[in-house]
C-alpha cells in the first residue's frame, strides 16, 4: 500500500493571538475559498480584492516577514487608460499587511514611468461573518 501526499495551494498565513489572516500568495481573499480574516471562530472579511483599471496585479514576490506581517510585490499587466495604454511594469506595487490587536495594511503604488499616469484602484472587501466551520 502507497502513501498518497496531498499538497494544497500555496498560502501566506498570519496569525497573532485570537487572528488569523489566509491569503493568497499576493495578499488576496477571493470569494467562493476558505481564506480570510477570522477572529476566534468567525471570519470576519471573505473577499480582498485589489485591481487597477479592473485588472488584476501581477505578483512578483510576496513572503511572510514574521508571523503576523507579510509583503507583497507587485506590477501591472497592459492598461488601457483615457484612451491610451499604461505599459506593463510602469507601475510598482507594495502592499504590507501586519495583524495586532486588529489588521493593518499599506498600500504603496510606485509610478516607475516616464509620463503622469491615470487609473482607477479598486479595492473590494465583503465580510460574511460565517463560523469557522462552515467555512
Amino acid at each position: 500500500m502507497t502513501l498518497k501526499i496531498k499538497v494544497g495551494k500555496p498560502r501566506l498565513t498570519l496569525h497573532q493571538g485570537y487572528t488569523i489572516v489566509v491569503a493568497e500568495l499576493d495578499g488576496q481573499i477571493h470569494s467562493g475559498g476558505y481564506d480570510g480574516l477570522f477572529f476566534r471562530d468567525t471570519r470576519l472579511i471573505s473577499v480582498w480584492e485589489v485591481e487597477a483599471n479592473d485588472r488584476p496585479w501581477t505578483l512578483l514576490n510576496s513572503g511572510s516577514l514574521a508571523g503576523f506581517a507579510e509583503r507583497a510585490h507587485m506590477t501591472n499587466p497592459d492598461l488601457p487608460s483615457d484612451g491610451t495604454v499604461i505599459p506593463a511594469q510602469a507601475l510598482g506595487m507594495a502592499f504590507s499587511r501586519h495583524i495586532d490587536g486588529g489588521m493593518h495594511e499599506d498600500v504603496d503604488i510606485t509610478n516607475i514611468h516616464t509620463q503622469t499616469v491615470r487609473l482607477e484602484l479598486t479595492l473590494a472587501l465583503r465580510g460574511d461573518f460565517a463560523d469557522l466551520f462552515d467555512t
